[in-house]
Order: C-alpha cells, then structure tokens, then sequence
C-alpha cells in the first residue's frame, strides 16, 4: 500500500514537473495531458489546475483555462497563480465579447463538444435567433439559469459578442 502511494505521488510530481516544462517550451498539448495525467491521480492538485489552465490560456481556449483556474480556486482560495491566471483570462474574454478578440479562437471553440452541443441545441438556437433580432431580449434568457449557463459559456468561449460595435 505504502509502494503505491509514493508511486503515485512520485508520479504526480514527475507529470507535473515535466507540464511546467512543457508549457516553457510552448508544448501546450503536451503540458494539458500531463496535467490531465496529475489530475486522475490528485484531483485536488492545485499547480496541476493551474498549468492545464495555462496550457489553455496559452491555445486561446479561454472558457476551458477559466474553468481551470476556477477548479483550483476550489481547492486553494488564495492560491495567487490561479487568481491571477484567472484575472488575466476574464480579460481576454472581455476583449473577445466586445468584438476585439480575435477569430481563431472562436474557431477552435467550436470543436469543444460542450460548445458544439449548444450550438447543436435548437432551443438554443432559437433564443441566440431571438437575441440578435433583439439584444434586450438577453436580459430575459438571463433570469434562467440553464440558458444563463449555456449563454455564459458561449461568451467566454467568443462564440456571442456582447457591448457596442
């Protein structure tokens, strides 16, 4: 028993070493499943949080590097790589929902599964036909908290732009 807990834990650490290696080098991918790796293990691994969600920041995957630093938010409150981190993705999003984000990476948003079943979803579809015909309608599909979530995500991922034009 005691063989396999520090197995686990000397894999934890090499995994996740060998992500923030990854990330200096800019092997993002690389770096997400070595955190992914950490993360089966220790789900409660706060730096593996952390790198994943560089990782995504660093591939424009903005909704999934938030998600990221909020998890580890979860776990450590204070830990400041994750606040920061956080801070630095709510940014971004900002400046892709005000129509200054760039293009790429609402593209690659769209090959996440969660994104796609949203857009797939055609209630979904007809409120977001309702919004752009309407933009106060917004305010009402925001008292649900279903729409509210699924809009919310669509947003951090550059899928909907908000503010002014």
């Amino acid at each position: 028993m005691l063989r396999s807990l520090v197995g686990s834990e000397m894999c934890i650490r090499d995994s996740s070493n060998r992500a923030a290696a990854y990330l200096k080098l800019g092997a993002f991918s690389d770096a997400m499943t070595d955190c992914e790796k950490c993360l089966k293990i220790k789900p409660d691994f706060v730096k593996a949080h952390a790198r994943k969600a560089h990782a995504c920041f660093w591939t424009k995957q903005y909704n999934k590097a938030l998600q990221s630093y909020e998890d580890g938010l979860k776990i450590d409150a204070d830990n400041a790589e994750c606040k920061e981190g956080k801070m630095r993705t709510m940014a971004k999003i900002q400046e892709m929902a005000t129509g200054e984000g760039d293009e790429d990476a609402a593209q690659r948003a769209m090959s996440d599964p969660e994104i796609q079943s949203i857009m797939g979803d055609s209630y979904m579809q007809m409120v977001l036909g309702e919004m752009q015909k309407n933009p106060a309608r917004i305010n009402d599909y925001m008292q649900d908290p279903t729409i509210a979530a699924k809009i919310n995500k669509l947003i951090t991922a550059g899928i909907i732009r908000v503010g002014n034009k």
